[in-house]
């Protein structure tokens, strides 16, 4: 997603700004899903990364792959289900401690 993200600035400087607010964006849902796993992980507890937000998430990222690229709204939508992902796990992981 990281890459595909970067693909999509050209000399456009709008989508540049769209692309870096995306990167930051991902970047902080990627440490919030990394952060609740490894919390998860030290107290020994599991969480379900397979939901429907996964597989949704993990759909797209199959469409992403097999299309030759991705406008700046295709990418908005993955990062958009990528939070999703990540608050939803942290909501299952907080409402068991």
């Amino acid at each position: 997603l990281m890459k595909r993200i970067l693909e999509v600035v050209h000399n456009n400087r709008w989508e540049e700004r769209a692309a870096n607010t995306l990167l930051e964006d991902l970047n902080r849902h990627l440490y919030n899903l990394t952060r609740t796993k490894l919390l998860a992980l030290q107290k020994e507890d599991k969480i379900n990364m397979y939901s429907r937000d996964y597989r949704l998430f993990g759909s797209l990222i199959d469409d992403m792959k097999s299309e030759d690229s991705v406008s700046v709204a295709g990418l908005s939508v993955a990062v958009r289900q990528m939070s999703l992902l990540a608050e939803k796990v942290k909501q299952e992981f907080e409402s068991r401690i």
